[in-house]
């Protein structure tokens, strides 16, 4: 069983009959909205996280370090996504691989399925994909199924302000979902020099959004530790001991 410390993005599904509800958020973080609807035999609902950015073009990036000699993400050119792109969450921002995204051709054994293809799914812009349709984390998972999903966000006007709208394919993420933006551009600003990138805490290594970080980037850099959010800054840092992750 998996739990989720940080950044949760509400799932929001939707019965058979159509109706809509939401799945709780984490600590840490701001999450988004999915919206998902079907037909099927019915879906469920969980809190997960997640991260990543408006879709981007294809990156010319060489795959030289970024200014304070930070690696300008976790790729630098398409050769390191076999299958994808590396594509910045924004303009001139963090590099991350984005991979297509492949729609449902049938019904599984689950019977939990909403749709079996994407002319299951009635509502406008949605498509018929196989769970989770987001990083899933926090308590018991259902079985795999296939489940009607629509893009949360066209971009960043679709999101709150200190948010960005991530791409499809990228960071675990089947369709675009809002995700928490405590910096932009690839280097904090004058009072830190550190990278500006994705945070996945440390519970279940899901993506939480884009953070300076400055204390650490994962728990390796905290030994006997592990890399957490400061809470009154959007930056990182290291604390002792073993992260509160609920068993």
């Amino acid at each position: 069983m998996k739990w989720l410390g940080l950044g949760c993005l509400a799932i929001c599904l939707a019965a058979c009959d159509g109706s809509v509800t939401t799945g709780p958020g984490g600590t840490g973080g701001t999450g988004a909205s999915v919206q998902t609807t079907g037909t099927g035999a019915g879906g469920g609902t969980g809190g997960v996280s997640t991260g990543g950015g408006t879709t981007g073009s294809t990156s010319s990036s060489t795959g030289t370090t970024g200014t304070g000699g930070f690696s300008p993400g976790e790729c630098s050119t398409n050769a390191d996504c076999p299958g994808g792109e590396c594509v910045p969450l924004e303009a001139g921002g963090f590099l991350v691989c984005k991979f297509p995204v492949e729609e449902a051709t049938m019904c599984g054994d689950s019977g939990l399925d909403q749709c079996c293809t994407t002319a299951d799914c009635k509502e406008p812009g949605t498509k018929c994909l196989k769970t989770p349709i987001t990083p899933f984390c926090g308590g018991a998972q259902m079985l795999d199924h296939n489940q009607c999903a629509k893009d949360a966000c066209d971009d960043a006007s679709g999101c709150q302000a200190d948010e960005i709208c991530a791409p499809a394919g990228a960071l675990g993420n089947k369709v675009r979902v809002c995700i928490k933006a405590g910096c932009h551009g690839t280097v904090c600003g004058q009072e830190s020099l550190s990278q500006c990138g994705v945070y996945k805490e440390s519970c279940c290594g899901v993506a939480v959004g884009l953070y300076c970080l400055s204390g650490c980037k994962t728990d390796a850099d905290c030994p006997g530790g592990y890399c957490t959010l400061d809470g009154s800054s959007n930056h990182t840092k290291c604390e002792p001991g073993a992260p509160p992750c609920p068993l």
